[in-house]
């Protein structure tokens, strides 16, 4: 459905509501409240211990049961363990790197298969720092693959 506004009207004014871009709670504030999600896994949970398949379908659930707070009260908690919510969001890190022989040296002195590889080392590894190296530290290793460096 495509509708038109006019220009002296947000795209999020309470004239929307009907159309799923905000709710306004009993003070007059308004919240992004989405009409429609992507079916996109990356689950997330809230203050309460619910979990929800990602973020947009934890607010939508707050929308629609009206217990939106001020401010709204939903934070990304990542799932980690056994589906157990924990309050620091860990980072998602890439699990694919295609099947492309682009050696990368690392600045662990490690040689990467290619740059994907070496951010999927990075991310998994953020206290090793790992970075791009463009120097010497390389030279003569044998380039590794992410999984047998883990």
């Amino acid at each position: 459905m495509i509708v038109a506004l006019s220009t002296t009207q947000a795209l999020c004014s309470p004239v929307s509501k009907t159309l799923g871009f905000v709710s306004t709670s009993s003070s007059g504030s308004e919240f992004d409240c989405p009409k429609y999600c992507l079916h996109i896994f990356d689950p997330v949970g809230d203050d309460e211990g619910n979990t929800y398949p990602n973020e947009c379908e934890m607010k939508r659930a707050k929308c629609d049961s009206n217990e939106l707070t001020i401010p709204p009260k939903w934070k990304a908690l990542k799932l980690v363990d056994e589906g157990r919510a924990n309050s620091s969001p860990t980072q998602k890190c890439g699990e694919g790197c295609p099947d492309v022989e682009l050696p990368t040296c690392g600045s662990d002195g490690i040689k990467y298969g290619n740059p994907c590889e070496l951010k999927t080392a990075a991310c998994k590894s953020p206290e090793l720092n790992i970075v791009e190296n463009s120097g010497e530290a390389c030279v003569g290793s044998k380039v590794r693959r992410y999984c047998e460096v883990m």
